[in-house]
């Protein structure tokens, strides 16, 4: 199956924009962001009582991707059950998707439950 769009929550906290609604988290498709590698992060929302979940942005297979080393946990989010966390902005060089290496895909694990959108960083 196709993953799961992120919708994009633009100008957060400014008046009268209009709020994204997340979507739920799918661990089944896991999730893409179109054109954001590089310019946005993501808020994931545990709404689990009692289990962990993880969203885990998938590494490209670049055989150029140069020296560049990722920083430790920078491309994976743990989330507790009722915290939120945050994950990125992202290297594009390192996990930038799709033709023009601009998508983000995100996988999800764990038996948390939740919600996920993005912002613009």
């Amino acid at each position: 199956m196709a993953r799961t769009a992120v919708p994009v929550q633009t100008q957060p906290g400014r008046a009268g924009a209009a709020g994204a609604a997340p979507v739920a988290l799918n661990a089944l498709d896991g999730h893409i962001l179109a054109g954001g590698v590089t310019n946005f992060y993501f808020e994931v929302v545990n709404t689990d009582g009692a289990n962990p979940v993880t969203v885990t942005a998938v590494r490209a297979a670049c055989p150029t991707c140069g020296a560049t080393v990722d920083l430790a946990g920078k491309g994976a989010v743990t989330v507790n059950a009722g915290a939120t966390g945050f994950l990125g902005p992202l290297p594009a060089n390192l996990y930038g998707q799709g033709t023009d290496h601009t998508d983000v895909y995100l996988d999800v694990t764990g038996t948390g439950t939740g919600t996920i959108k993005a912002y613009k960083a």
